[in-house]
């Protein structure tokens, strides 16, 4: 009995017997590519020998594939001694190969040894010598196929070897391939997407290698126009001019432990350029937030996409792929263009990857790709489609040039024409969310004016807002959309003005409209929501005045403020709520106005300084009038240069002018502040500037302020308040000798 056990023990140690196993015949064509492989069992290492290869085949005796290009043909089959050698034995068998002339239909032109996963997805697309006849294959690892076009895929099942015969004249002629499916490693990344890619030469090419729990990815045989990243799995190029299909032979891994398959990506060369989709071809979303990007092509086109993650859609015309996705997962969308006429459709592949969402993390809201100029200063805003799960910042990647802003504006000034897409992530305690924007960037039209104003304004829901788009040259008419609910452009004058219920941050389409054309670009308005103690501001202009002329402004609230305001004119400061001062140069300015309580609103104002023509008449007093509810009240206009006439525009109804003397009169029947456009002409022309005149309950004590208001630029004060009455008229320039609470004629 010891002597058995002994003997079963020592069978046990003893290394297992060198076997060879599979199939004793093979075919190969003449000139066609041809591989064969040893499947030998009962060592991991083995050296490999074959006796009685034709001319134009070898064997790897590492690997124990035969492989080459058979040179003649034979009558009989070869008789190939094929072995397997380790240190505890070896094995030998006979493999009988046929070669036979190629068919009228070819032959494959890459048949070759691949190594593939069982239960890991592969493709490979095999080569052609002619135009005609369609693919079968035999042999086949389990789960794999092949089409008529020669594409082997699936995903194989039961590790071996596999020497497969494949035919382009249904089976009258066949060569061999081998494939190799190595056994599934425990806790390896599975590589689940059926990975088969198609690409066109001049087209970007996009594509996610999908593996559950890779962390890492690599490639022993990437084209020149190709590249991996290797941290996320994706590839992207563009295929140059006489780029051809490619098998990639992938590994995707995580640790120690990897997955082994091979991805086919067919290259077409389109027959017309101008048909080609051109835009940047990786995409990453978040389930529930926008994303918004475009296909571009040179000439019309009807454009279609397969396989789009749900929630997403594409516009056939415009080729605008937005909408917010509905599920995750990685999506290899191919975009097919196809033309009018007889022209041959175009595709490619974009690689789309979207993340679950996070419960409590920012959602992001619609997006849509905003239309640029090289040179015009951009900016657009990444909406949060829920304001009660906030973004505490913001970040952006892929696109150089830009800025993003804490409240989730990207800003910048494009440097060069293209299509970059932006990766946003918004982000805050209970994590993020991640989208693509395209920016279409456009190269300038030289015949038509570029904006050059600042892309980013600000107000507070409930106060007044105006502001002034700018250009480089006269502008006849301006386009804007997409403004919010209550602001209004006005196209001839580029003034954006009103007031808004609704907070948030407006992406707003502009441009200058021409009959050559346009130069777009984008800009926001950020309208915060209005807090309780916080002022109401009622009167931010447009002003207008004229260079060298003095001029005063008002600004107004609801309640008592202190006020601060930036980007005044040259000339012009702000005191106690009023604006004063002698602007020195023309030119708009969008000012930035605070109004501070217990809390504080912001909003933008606008002055526009006009030329001085040389001649016309220049105002002669400080703008301040005061009056006193139901007091008769009185104030003579004065300006140099001989005026003609004087006009005045948006002042109380109870107000008179005289326009040949310059006298106001009237009696007022109401308290308010109010800022008054002013003119005054002569021969040579008209001047333009403001005056503040101020209705007080009873009348303010000499040089009192009266309220927030009061002398700031060296003249007696003659008070002021900051609250009610009505906003700035539309235009006006003015100097005034104001005489208040005295009755008409004294003191003319």
């Amino acid at each position: 009995m010891l002597r058995l056990l002994f003997a079963l023990c020592c069978a046990a140690m003893l290394p297992a017997a060198v076997s060879i196993d599979g199939p004793s015949t093979a075919s190969g064509i003449v000139g066609s590519p041809f591989a064969w492989r040893i499947g030998a069992t009962g060592s991991s290492q083995l050296t490999y020998g074959a006796i009685g290869l034709p001319t134009g085949l070898t064997i790897n005796t590492q690997t124990g594939v035969i492989s080459g290009s058979p040179t003649a043909a034979t009558t009989d089959p070869l008789t190939i001694t094929v072995s397997a050698t380790a240190a505890s034995g070896s094995a030998s068998s006979t493999l009988e190969l046929s070669i036979t002339a190629a068919g009228s239909d070819g032959y494959a032109t890459n048949a070759t040894h691949i190594t593939v996963t069982d239960g890991s997805a592969c493709s490979f697309q095999l080569g052609a010598s002619a135009s005609t006849g369609v693919f079968t294959a035999t042999g086949l690892p389990g789960s794999m196929a092949v089409s008529d076009a020669g594409l082997l895929s699936g995903i194989p099942s039961g590790a071996g070897v596999y020497n497969c015969a494949i035919s382009r004249d249904g089976g009258t002629t066949a060569t061999t391939m081998a494939i190799t499916v190595l056994a599934a490693r425990v806790g390896a990344p599975p590589v689940t997407e059926a990975i088969h890619a198609q690409a066109s030469i001049g087209s970007p090419f996009g594509y996610w290698i999908e593996a559950v729990g890779a962390d890492a990815f690599a490639c022993s045989n990437l084209p020149a126009w190709l590249s991996l990243d290797g941290g996320t799995g994706a590839l992207s190029g563009t295929p140059a001019t006489g780029a051809t299909s490619a098998n990639l032979q992938l590994t995707a891994s995580t640790g120690a432990l990897s997955t082994t398959t091979v991805m086919a990506i067919t290259v077409a060369t389109p027959l017309i350029a101008g048909h080609i989709p051109v835009a940047p071809s990786l995409l990453e979303g978040t389930v529930g937030s926008g994303l918004g990007w475009r296909v571009a092509t040179a000439t019309t086109t009807t454009l279609s996409a397969d396989n789009l993650p749900p929630g997403l859609a594409l516009d056939a015309a415009s080729g605008l792929l937005t909408g917010t996705p509905a599920a995750s997962g990685i999506f290899n969308t191919v975009i097919t263009s196809t033309p009018g006429g007889s022209d041959l459709p175009v595709t490619t592949t974009v690689g789309v990857r979207i993340r679950n969402a996070t419960a409590g993390a920012p959602t992001i809201g619609d997006l849509l790709p905003p239309r640029l100029t090289v040179g015009a200063p951009a900016a657009v805003a990444v909406p949060l489609a829920d304001a009660s799960e906030a973004a505490t910042r913001f970040t952006i990647s892929g696109a150089s040039g830009y800025a993003v802003a804490t409240n989730g504006v990207i800003s910048g000034t494009p440097g060069a024409a293209g299509t970059p897409t932006v990766r946003i992530t918004a982000i805050n305690a209970a994590g993020s969310a991640v989208t693509t924007l395209m920016l279409q960037v456009q190269a300038r039209t030289l015949a038509v004016p570029l904006p050059t104003s600042a892309a980013s304004f600000r107000t507070t829901t409930g106060s007044s807002f105006a502001a002034i788009l700018l250009a480089d040259a006269v502008v006849d008419s301006w386009s804007v959309s997409g403004q919010p609910v209550g602001i209004d452009p006005a196209p001839f004058t580029g003034i954006l003005s009103g007031s808004t219920a609704t907070a948030g941050i407006s992406t707003i389409a502009i441009g200058p409209v021409d009959v050559d054309g346009g130069n777009p670009t984008s800009i926001v308005i950020a309208a915060d929501e209005a807090v309780a103690g916080a002022p109401v501001i009622s009167a931010v202009g447009p002003w207008y005045v004229s260079a060298g002329q003095p001029a005063r402004m008002a600004l107004q609230a609801d309640i008592a403020a202190t006020w601060s305001a930036s980007g005044l004119p040259a000339g012009l400061k702000l005191a106690s709520g009023t604006i004063s001062g002698t602007p020195t140069a023309a030119g708009s300015a969008n000012i930035a106005i605070t109004a501070t309580a217990s809390a504080a609103a912001r909003t933008t104002g606008l002055i526009v300084v006009e030329p001085l023509v040389a001649g016309t008449p220049v105002f002669t007093a400080r703008g301040d009038l005061v009056a006193v509810l139901s007091e008769e009240f009185s104030a003579t206009l004065a300006a140099s240069g001989s005026p003609e006439e004087f006009t005045i525009a948006g002042g109380p109804a109870w107000l008179q002018l005289d326009g040949a003397t310059g006298l106001l009169y009237g009696t007022p029947s109401e308290t308010g502040v109010y800022t008054l456009p002013v003119t005054a002409r002569n021969a040579v022309g008209t001047s333009r500037s403001t005056v503040v005149l101020r209705v007080y309950a009873t009348a303010p004590p000499p040089g009192g302020d009266g309220g927030t208001g009061g002398g700031d630029d060296g003249d007696a004060g003659v008070g002021g308040i900051s609250g009610g009455g009505c906003g700035a008229g539309a235009a006006g320039l003015v100097l005034v000798v104001l005489l208040a609470g005295l009755r008409r004629g004294r003191n003319r």
